[in-house]
């Protein structure tokens, strides 16, 4: 079995409860937050015993998104090849979540941007607290975000997430239909917890069934080819640096990614840190 130290992995019942646990970092995702991820997954659709999965993130925040300096997405030293692996990579284990056979309910307080809430996104429902943070802002890194978004959301709403690449608050979120449900934060993972064991109760296999043509409902309106069309042209993204890029990259080089993020959310007139 693989030892894990960015999760925690737990068999409760008919459940399983995945929690992300880099705390300290905002649980921001590295390839080994993903590889584990992935054991996990793996492991909880082959036991008999596991109808349900819960995923949770320890601390203050559900996951920030990528961690940039732990992370082979970082690019200074690949070849753009390199870089169009790694980016395939993210989007199979983006997908090994999204096709997971068995209903994944999310429960996410305070951050969840990025690649964080493309993985909330992956999961068949997301329960967030009244703290909750959401955002595509890949735009403002001179990046080309997912595509998730014209189909869950449609394209005007999607339009509004990606292009404007703001961060909004959990009743937007329920607003737009990203979010099943918004609860105070003392009783997220209460409730959660009970959709997730509601889940659990009803029969396992009509349930797979039952997901898995909801699935191919979305791949009929081509969900996942657009969404694979984004990560390739992300990396076409990656390729071509506008000025505002150059800028963000020099800070980051001279005084480090904190102060580069600080000018990015000053550019933006953004007084989030």
């Amino acid at each position: 079995k693989m030892e894990y130290s960015n999760i925690v992995y737990l068999e409760q019942n008919a459940l399983a409860i995945i929690t992300l646990n880099r705390p300290d970092k905002l649980n921001a995702l590295t390839d080994q937050s993903w590889a584990e991820l992935t054991d996990a997954l793996t492991r909880a659709a082959a036991s008999d015993q596991v109808c349900s999965v819960l995923l949770k993130g320890n601390g203050k925040a559900f996951c920030s998104g990528f961690d940039v300096q732990h992370s082979s997405g970082n690019t200074a030293t690949k070849t753009p090849w390199n870089q169009l692996q790694t980016i395939w990579g993210t989007y199979h284990n983006q997908i090994n979540v999204f096709d997971f056979p068995k209903p994944i309910v999310c429960a996410v307080q305070g951050y969840c941007l990025g690649g964080g809430f493309d993985l909330a996104k992956s999961c068949d429902f997301i329960v967030a607290a009244d703290n909750a943070i959401f955002g595509e802002t890949e735009l403002r890194l001179s990046f080309v975000p997912g595509m998730w978004d014209v189909f869950m959301v449609g394209m005007r709403k999607a339009k509004e997430v990606l292009m404007l690449a703001d961060r909004f608050d959990a009743n937007k979120a329920h607003e737009l239909g990203f979010v099943n449900w918004v609860v105070p934060l003392d009783e997220v993972e209460q409730k959660a917890l009970h959709i997730v064991e509601k889940l659990a109760k009803l029969p396992t296999e009509p349930m797979q069934m039952t997901k898995r043509l909801i699935h191919q409902a979305f791949e009929l309106q081509g969900g996942k080819t657009l969404n694979s069309w984004a990560y390739d042209t992300l990396m076409l993204s990656k390729v071509i640096v506008p000025e505002l890029r150059k800028k963000f990259d020099d800070i980051s080089a001279r005084e480090g990614g904190k102060a580069a993020f600080a000018w990015l959310n000053a550019y933006y007139q953004d007084s989030e840190q």
